[in-house]
């Protein structure tokens, strides 16, 4: 047995002297791989990160007490205008994305000459809404004279003295009439004739319209008129067919309530954010901060250049130790080359991001996102919003785009996730994708309060050699 143990050993050396080095490595790694095959398929414990995990933790006040505390529907904060100003490759078009191309609703653009085409036919789109519904014309208008005073104080008084209280309701009542008409199921009577009217193009621009910050009316006002002129159950399906049309997410994903009177949107684009952050357009999600996080401390500055940094420094106070954290990760084929994979999340919500490490990968769960010329526009409209002071929101929109806006940086990246069926591209090249989220610039923010712990985790796996040695030597030497 000695004998054939000697036998054994010689053999193998001489086997092994005979290789090369890429075959000693080879056979090395295939061995490492049978070892820890168990273990490559289990997560760690306590590196599964869920990004903006959203819990209820108080209830807002009504619409109505909202509005009494003075809070209005706000114009573009100039700041953001200047901004973009600086930053935009295309000025015009970056403004255009917050102003009406084809209807204005609300005082902010009532009376524009290019939009008189759609403002001369809202009186008949009206009628037709009044013959579908089962109350007369003079119900409608005795139902909104009493909001003219209320809707007065809700805009900046320079947009609203030109008009009298009766005119100011009349104005909300058919603005109202022609966002529900343009939301309206494709084959009903009333969106018909909106496009018999306007065309299928202008229609379609209209739909864009009702996105703007700047266009918006009282979502009271809107519930109201669907609540009377059809029903409680429609004015639910009509909300939730609205927030899918706008963003091209399953109607099923989309819950809400038109009970809920405490949580109510003050109009639609919040009621667009918010279903796409949480799912639940009726209700107000706010980030639960525990203790720990409690503690951490984020200092909001504006930079001085124009572009963002692709090393973004963190100084996390936690009592009297600081520690520092650079997230030197720039962009998805970068946490590729680490073995980070890319899959789309069980839900097609903003705020659905995840990260977990394993023992020789990663994987990055990002939820899927249609990028259009139309989510262009409610994604700067709906970021101006939290970016508006007295909006009462997070910011969670912005911290998906700036987390976004760090992962990709040129057209590669957009393949990768294309591939991957976690973007959607309707744009003409992948090289668009890229320009719509440098257009939606928010690189002055530096609030990681929403997504430090996923960027923390991915962080701390790209650092680790034992974690990232494996992909590295797959892409080196196969």
């Amino acid at each position: 047995m000695e004998g054939l143990g000697d036998e054994s050993t010689l053999l193998l050396a001489t086997t092994f002297a005979s290789l090369n080095l890429e075959n000693v490595i080879f056979i090395c790694t295939v061995a490492m791989l049978t070892v820890t095959s168990f273990f490559y398929c289990l997560p760690e414990e306590n590196h599964s990160v869920t990004y903006l995990a959203e819990d209820p933790i108080e209830k807002r006040t009504s619409v109505e007490v909202m509005w009494s505390k003075g809070q209005k529907i706000p114009k573009i904060p100039s700041a953001i205008l200047h901004l973009e100003e600086r930053v935009s490759s295309k000025k015009k078009a970056s403004f255009e994305d917050y102003t009406p191309f084809v209807v204005s609703f609300g005082p902010y653009y009532h009376g524009k000459h290019e939009l008189d085409q759609a403002e001369s036919i809202k009186h008949q789109i009206f009628d037709i809404f009044v013959s579908e519904s089962q109350e007369s014309k003079d119900f409608f208008l005795e139902m909104f004279e009493v909001v003219g005073k209320e809707v007065r104080s809700l805009y900046l008084w320079e947009y609203t003295a030109g008009y009298s209280d009766k005119e100011l309701a009349e104005m909300m009542l058919l603005d109202a009439c022609f966002i529900i008409a343009v939301y309206s199921n494709v084959a009903s009577n009333l969106s018909q004739y909106v496009i018999k009217l306007l065309g299928n193009v202008m229609f379609t621009l209209a739909q864009r319209d009702v996105l703007l910050l700047e266009n918006q009316i009282p979502f009271e006002l809107v519930k109201k008129l669907l609540i009377s002129g059809r029903s409680m159950a429609y004015a639910n399906y009509w909300i939730r067919f609205f927030i899918c049309k706008a963003i091209n997410v399953n109607f099923d994903m989309i819950t809400g309530d038109i009970h809920d009177d405490a949580d109510q949107p003050p109009f639609l684009l919040e009621a667009l954010r918010r279903a796409v952050i949480s799912g639940h357009w009726s209700k107000v999600f706010l980030i639960t901060i525990n203790k720990h996080h409690a503690e951490l401390s984020y200092p909001n500055r504006m930079e001085d250049d124009d572009t963002c940094s692709p090393i973004i420094d963190h100084k996390i106070e936690l009592g009297n130790q600081v520690k520092k954290y650079s997230y030197s990760f720039h962009s998805v084929i970068d946490l590729k080359a680490k073995g980070i994979s890319f899959r789309p999340s069980h839900s097609d919500l903003l705020g659905d991001i995840k990260f977990t490490s394993f023992c020789f990968h990663g994987r990055l769960e990002l939820p899927t996102f249609v990028a259009s010329i139309k989510s262009r526009v409610w994604l700067k409209n709906a970021i101006a919003y939290e970016l508006c002071p007295d909006s009462n929101t997070q910011l969670q929109l912005t911290s998906y785009i700036k987390f976004m806006k760090s992962i990709i940086s040129d057209s590669k990246d957009v393949q990768e996730l294309r591939d991957q069926r976690i973007l959607i591209n309707q744009l003409n090249n992948d090289d668009e994708v890229v320009e719509l989220f440098k257009e939606i610039n928010i690189c002055s923010l530096d609030d990681d309060l929403f997504d430090f712990k996923v960027k923390e985790q991915i962080q701390k796996h790209y650092n680790s050699k034992a974690k990232t040695w494996m992909a590295e030597l797959i892409g080196t030497h196969f």
